[in-house]
């Protein structure tokens, strides 16, 4: 199950880069905060998905 998660984490830390290069490409500023939003979203999702596997590296078999 952590590599799984390790995989969704790489996954949710490439979009979050992808999203913040694109906001530095939009010339329209609703354009770049939407972009910026979106890379927001993911990097806290990472940071979310970080805690639970370094949870689960820990503990194992115990509740976080």
């Amino acid at each position: 199950m952590v590599e799984e998660l390790n995989k969704l984490l790489e996954d949710f830390r490439e979009l979050e880069h992808i999203w913040s290069d694109e906001a530095k490409i939009r010339k329209e500023e609703s354009g770049k905060m939407y972009a910026l939003g979106v890379s927001n979203g993911f990097r806290h999702a990472a940071i979310a998905l970080n805690s639970i596997v370094k949870c689960h590296r820990s503990v194992k078999f115990k509740k976080c």
